[in-house]
C-alpha cells in the first residue's frame, strides 16, 4: 500500500470530499451511537484521520467540555477541517502522532484504519492513551465492494479494489498490542447506484481508490472499463439500480491498566502511620 499515493489522492479530494462523503458521515453517526453508550465524558479526545472534520464536529456537539484535537496527514484536509469546525487540526501522520505518552483519554478514527498499518496505529494509540483510555474505530471489512471486486475479476487478475482487514484479525491485533476487552461488531450498508460508472466516480471524488502496490499503473482503457460495466450487469436489481456493499466494522477497546492498579488498597506513607 502506497501511503504517498493515498495522501496525494486525499489532498486532491479535499475540496469536494465534504459533499461526496455521505457514507462516511453515516458511519460516523453510527460510531457515535456506540460511543455514547459509554456514558463517559473524556477530558481530552483526538480524532485521527479527521478528514474534513465531521467526527471532530460530533465530538464537540456531544462533549462540549472536552478538549478536542484533529489529525490528518493531508494538509488540504486539515485546512477544510479547521474551516468547517473551528477546532485545532494538526497535519500529522497517525502512525507517528506528535503527542506525549499517556496524554489523552480517547482516540477516535472514523473510516481511517483501512488506509494504515493497523498494528502501528494500535501501538501508537496505546502510547498516547492514558491507562484505561479508550480507542474507538470504524473501518471497512473484506466484503466491502464485493460486487466491484467480482466484476473486475472477470476483466483481469490485477487488484482493482483496496484490501480490507478482517474484524477478528483486528481484535487479535488489539489484544496483542496492549488493549483489553475489545468489542467488535459490523453492519452491511448497501448503496444503490444508477450505474457502475457513478460508483467509480464517487470513489474517485473522495480519494477512496485502490492503493495496492500491485495495482495496474497504466491508464485504464475503454475496453477494460466496458468489460467491467458489462460484468457488473450481473448485479443489476429489478429497479435498475446497481448495489455497492460496504461491510462496516466498529471496534473499541481499553488500554490495559498496569496489573493491580484497579484494586490495590490505599497505602499510607510510612511518615503518616501511627
Amino acid at each position: 500500500m502506497s501511503i504517498k499515493l493515498i495522501r496525494q489522492r486525499f489532498d486532491r479530494a479535499a475540496n469536494q470530499y465534504e459533499t461526496a462523503a455521505f457514507l462516511q458521515k453515516e458511519i460516523a453517526n453510527r460510531l457515535f451511537e456506540r460511543l455514547l453508550l459509554m456514558k463517559h465524558s473524556p477530558r481530552i479526545a483526538v480524532d485521527i484521520g479527521t478528514g474534513t472534520g465531521f467526527s471532530l464536529a460530533l465530538l464537540k456537539e456531544h462533549f462540549p467540555q472536552t478538549l478536542t484535537l484533529g489529525f490528518d496527514f493531508s494538509l488540504n484536509m486539515c485546512t477544510q477541517a479547521n474551516s468547517n469546525t473551528g477546532e485545532m487540526v494538526v497535519c500529522a501522520d497517525a502512525h507517528r502522532l506528535p503527542l506525549a505518552d499517556g496524554s489523552v483519554d480517547w482516540v477516535i478514527g472514523n473510516c481511517v484504519l483501512q488506509w494504515t498499518d493497523p498494528e502501528i496505529i494500535f501501538k501508537e494509540a496505546k502510547r498516547v492513551l492514558k491507562p484505561g483510555g479508550i480507542l474507538f474505530l470504524s473501518t471497512f471489512g473484506p466484503d466491502t465492494l464485493k460486487e466491484c471486486k467480482a466484476s473486475w475479476a472477470q476483466v483481469d487478475t490485477r487488484p482493482h479494489v483496496h484490501e480490507f482487514p478482517d474484524m477478528h484479525d483486528l481484535a487479535d491485533i488489539l489484544l496483542k498490542n496492549g488493549f483489553e476487552d475489545p468489542v467488535a461488531d459490523r453492519d452491511d450498508i448497501t448503496v444503490a447506484y444508477e450505474s457502475p460508472a457513478l460508483l467509480l466516480r464517487d470513489l474517485r471524488t473522495i480519494g477512496a481508490q485502490n492503493a495496492h502496490l500491485d495495482r495496474r499503473r497504466s491508464l485504464m482503457g475503454k475496453s477494460r472499463l466496458e468489460a467491467f460495466y458489462s460484468a457488473y450487469e450481473g448485479f443489476a436489481q429489478p429497479d435498475g439500480s446497481y448495489p455497492a456493499t460496504y461491510e462496516v466494522i466498529y471496534l473499541h477497546a481499553n488500554k490495559r491498566r498496569p496489573t493491580g492498579s484497579q484494586h490495590d488498597p490505599i497505602r499510607l506513607s510510612p511518615d503518616l502511620k501511627s
